[in-house]
């Protein structure tokens, strides 16, 4: 599986909220040195609210910063 790392452009982070978010919705692992945590589609729903919220935050400082 290709991973993608979230750059803090807000195209980067953009696009993690139309791709990567939707798609957790299905299930995901979560991979770390120590090994791998398999996430359920059943339980993936506060994961990503936290991950949509997370970026989202992520945007609106990085707009602020441009716009100062």
């Amino acid at each position: 599986m290709p991973s993608t790392a979230i750059v803090d452009s807000v195209e980067s982070l953009s696009a993690a909220l139309l791709w990567h978010v939707p798609d957790m919705q299905q299930g995901f692992t979560i991979c770390t040195y120590h090994g791998e945590v398999t996430i359920l589609a059943e339980d993936a729903q506060p994961f990503a609210a936290a991950l949509e919220s997370l970026l989202l935050q992520k945007i609106n400082q990085i707009q602020k910063g441009q716009a100062s």
